[in-house]
C-alpha cells in the first residue's frame, strides 16, 4: 500500500472502484476485466507493499504471477519477494499485453523455486529474462549448494538440490 492506500477504491471519488487486493486470490488471472482485477496507486519514490499470510507451512515449487493488464503501462516493473522475511526474489515482471496472450494462451510468469525437471521443462516458456529471450542460465542457490546450466531439455546439473531455497538467473 502507498500511504495507507491499499487499492484505487481508497482514493477519493473511486470508492465504487472494483479493483481491490481481495482479487489477488479471486482465481481469474487471464482476464481484461476490472472486477478480477487489482490497481494500487502509485507514488513516485514510495513502493507497494503486499503480504500473503498462510496458516500453516507450505511447500513453494512454483509462483505463477499475472501483471496488470487493462493499461499495461500501470503495471508492476520490479518487484521483491520475501519469505519469512528473507529476500528470496528480486526481479522484473513481465509486461502486459492487454490484447494478447503468451505462448499456450497463458500470459503469467513463473518464478521458479525447485530444479525438478517435470516443472522446469513446463514452466521454462514462462520464465522472464528482461535481458534476454531465452532461460538459458539460470544459479540455484540452496545454502551452500548451488546448481546452474539448465540445457534445452530444462535438466538440472550434476549435483542439484532438491529443494532450492531461492533462484537467481543469468549469473555465474
Amino acid at each position: 500500500s502507498v500511504g495507507g492506500t491499499s487499492s484505487v477504491a481508497d482514493l477519493p471519488d473511486c470508492s465504487r472502484d472494483p479493483r481491490t487486493p481481495d482479487k489477488l486470490v479471486d482465481g481469474y488471472n487471464e482476464t481484461l476485466d476490472d472486477r478480477h482485477m487489482w490497481l494500487a496507486p502509485y507514488e513516485r519514490g514510495a513502493q507497494n507493499v503486499m503480504f500473503l499470510m498462510f496458516d500453516e507451512p507450505v511447500t513453494l515449487s512454483v509462483l505463477k504471477v499475472w501483471n496488470y493488464r487493462k493499461t499495461p503501462g500501470r503495471g508492476v516493473k520490479e518487484f521483491q519477494l520475501c519469505i519469512d522475511d528473507v529476500l528470496v526474489y528480486k526481479g522484473h515482471l513481465k509486461q502486459a499485453l492487454a490484447s494478447s496472450q503468451g505462448a499456450d494462451g497463458r500470459s503469467n510468469q513463473s518464478i521458479l523455486f525447485t530444479v525438478d525437471r517435470r516443472i522446469v521443462a513446463r514452466e521454462r516458456p514462462f520464465v522472464y529474462l528482461h535481458y534476454k529471450s531465452e532461460a538459458d542460465d539460470m544459479l540455484f542457490i540452496d545454502g551452500s549448494t548451488q546448481s546452474t546450466g539448465f540445457g534445452p531439455e530444462g535438466s538440472a546439473s550434476e549435483g542439484a538440490a532438491q529443494r532450492p531455497g531461492t533462484s537467481v538467473v543469468g549469473m555465474r
